[in-house]
């Protein structure tokens, strides 16, 4: 509004000029509009200049990357810049100043502290009416924890198939011990039974048709033999008896019934003493016993295959036998003895067959059966044989 005067520099009126304002107070509406968004959003939002430097910073910026407006907005991109990121920059403003947009590239920069941290960047230039280039706005979002949370998962699922791969070749080994273990029962079956016509044969049969041959042979005119010769036939029944009750021992041994500290003591103080010439001292504690009935018979052959290896490679005149609780609530059995031992590196030799069932054989039947067996030695100090099996306990 302006007044307007006469030539007698006197006010004769007023002259108004109105301007129509409707669109610029539109646009800046939706500036404020715009402005309360960028600040308002949960992804960092930042604009720069073609050149690189920082012109505007928003809430979430200073979040992400720990640098205020005031402190940020003047600086170049290189302050978030790390310098093995250099080249990758310079590609991406590139990119850019051929009006090229930027989706969700992921790359690494830095925070005010220095640390890195993993982004995902979408950018686009802005442009004058005429076309030539202003600057760039971009959008940042923070995806640290995404990038860990997807490089967990990829690590757990390699640890899931590594131990799928374990548990199958696990299952794989299993199956193929149980196929020698099956076959190895089979041939000790068919060793057995070869050996049972030759026991039988050798060694009854011929005992009892002496016993027959010299009851024929009495004359029955002269009783005066007889009484002799019913001595001798005596003696060849018992040995006859004798020789059975042997074998049926060997085949299944009766005392184990009443207990595996029974059998041991039987095993170690009167068969191995009597039949193969060992000494073995005995120390067993008649309330532990094994859980199973035939893991109570595994213990058993396991300690007298260990003990038949004592007889066979240790030189040795005499044994060790205990029986006890273990620290892990386990039946524990120990064989000692302090022959002449041997290097570790050659147990799978040493430990060969000896009365008919393999070490190798009984300790894979252990462990199927929650057991195990452990044997440590070195030459010249003997060796020590630990048996663990699950345990029950008798009152």
């Amino acid at each position: 509004m302006f007044p307007y005067l006469n030539t007698a520099d006197q006010c004769a009126g007023v002259v108004i000029t109105c301007v129509d304002i409707t669109e610029r107070k539109g646009s800046e509406s939706v500036m404020r509009l715009l402005s309360s968004i960028v600040e308002s959003s949960n992804d960092a939002i930042i604009s720069f200049t073609m050149e690189g430097n920082i012109v505007s910073w928003n809430r979430s910026a200073e979040r992400v990357f720990g640098y205020t407006a005031e402190e940020i907005i003047g600086c170049p991109l290189a302050v978030l810049t790390p310098s093995d990121k250099l080249s990758e920059k310079a590609e991406l403003f590139n990119k850019l100043r051929r009006g090229e947009s930027i989706d969700q590239y992921e790359t690494v920069l830095f925070c005010k502290d220095r640390q890195r941290i993993d982004i995902s960047i979408s950018a686009s230039t802005l442009s004058s009416g005429a076309g030539d280039f202003k600057g760039v706005t971009a959008i940042i979002q923070d995806i640290t924890i995404r990038k860990k949370a997807l490089a967990d998962l990829q690590l757990a699922t390699e640890e899931l198939e590594e131990k799928v791969e374990s548990r199958t070749a696990e299952l794989r080994t299993r199956v193929e011990q149980l196929a020698q273990m099956a076959s190895e029962l089979t041939q000790t079956e068919q060793r057995e039974r070869k050996r049972m016509p030759h026991v039988l044969h050798d060694q009854l049969q011929q005992i009892l048709v002496a016993a027959k041959m010299r009851i024929e042979s009495l004359d029955p005119t002269q009783p005066e033999q007889w009484e002799s010769a019913i001595n001798e036939v005596v003696a060849l029944v018992d040995e006859a008896l004798a020789n059975s009750r042997s074998l049926a021992v060997e085949l299944s041994p009766p005392l184990l019934v009443d207990g595996l500290a029974r059998a041991l003591e039987w095993l170690c103080g009167s068969w191995f003493k009597e039949k193969i010439h060992l000494n073995v001292e005995v120390a067993v504690d008649p309330s532990i016993d094994a859980q199973q009935e035939d893991m109570q018979t595994l213990v058993f052959l396991t300690v007298k295959e260990l003990l038949f290896n004592v007889v066979k490679h240790s030189s040795a005149k005499e044994a060790f036998v205990e029986l006890a609780v273990h620290d892990s609530g386990r039946l524990r059995v120990t064989v000692r003895d302090g022959g002449q031992g041997f290097d570790p590196r050659k147990l799978g030799t040493v430990l060969d067959t000896g009365s008919g069932f393999g070490l190798n054989s009984l300790n894979e039947r252990l462990l199927l059966l929650g057991g195990s067996l452990d044997i440590l030695s070195r030459p010249g100090f003997g060796v020590e044989a630990i048996i663990l099996a699950p345990m029950k306990l008798t009152h």
